[in-house]
């Protein structure tokens, strides 16, 4: 049924939304993933899920679930429940348990919509705890349009990294250049958050041009 609903959602954001992508063939087909974009409209999880090689979780705001239908809809794409504003720590754990058991997981690590034209907004911390706690293998995004009837929405992926595997290159640089690196786990949390964020601003570069 995922399938055949990725499908038909494909074809819709084709038609109505002049669906594009990049990067599709550089996504690992299995193992531990983090997707990580930035967070335009409500249709980013069906639009970034319907081009994914593989089965893509996703979080959703609690509310959405209170209807049955929508709640019946929602855990068939694989999504679950997220309390905001404040710390939810099951959603953190279950986000943390579908990565590690090899699963792939859709996150917006600025936990809000951003406003047209933007950007990168700053992100929440939590993106950097998910990310180091599940060992995951970040793939960054980036989707540019604005999701107007047959107008162009673009979607580019960045190459996908280990954020311990960077980590680790960069406490070993400052150690290198005679700098005591610090390796307590909230350093490496604000650290993890920097590195994705600085892949998805790079990724931005050049993209408004091909939409």
């Amino acid at each position: 049924m995922y399938y055949i609903t990725q499908i038909a959602v494909r074809i819709f954001m084709y038609m109505f939304f002049g669906l594009r992508y990049t990067g599709v063939k550089g996504v690992p087909r299995e193992g531990p993933l983090m997707i990580c974009s930035n967070h335009l409209s409500n249709w980013d999880p069906p639009l970034i899920g319907c081009i994914m090689p593989r089965n893509v979780s996703f979080m959703a705001k609690e509310e959405l679930f209170r209807s049955k239908v929508w709640a019946f809809f929602l855990r068939l794409l694989k999504a679950f429940p997220v309390k905001r504003g404040g710390s939810d720590y099951k959603a953190v754990r279950t986000a943390i348990d579908i990565i590690k058991n090899g699963g792939a997981l859709l996150m917006f690590p600025e936990g809000t919509r951003q406003k047209n034209g933007s950007g990168i907004q700053p992100f929440e911390r939590g993106v950097g705890l998910i990310a180091l706690k599940s060992n995951a293998v970040v793939l960054p995004v980036v989707i540019s349009g604005s999701y107007k009837i047959f107008k162009r929405t673009h979607v580019k992926m960045g190459e996908p990294f280990s954020i311990t595997e960077e980590l680790a290159r960069l406490h070993e640089e400052q150690l290198g250049g005679g700098t005591q690196g610090s390796n307590s786990e909230r350093s490496d949390v604000d650290l993890a958050v920097k590195i994705i964020r600085d892949r998805m601003i790079a990724l931005t570069h050049g993209l408004e041009a091909r939409v």
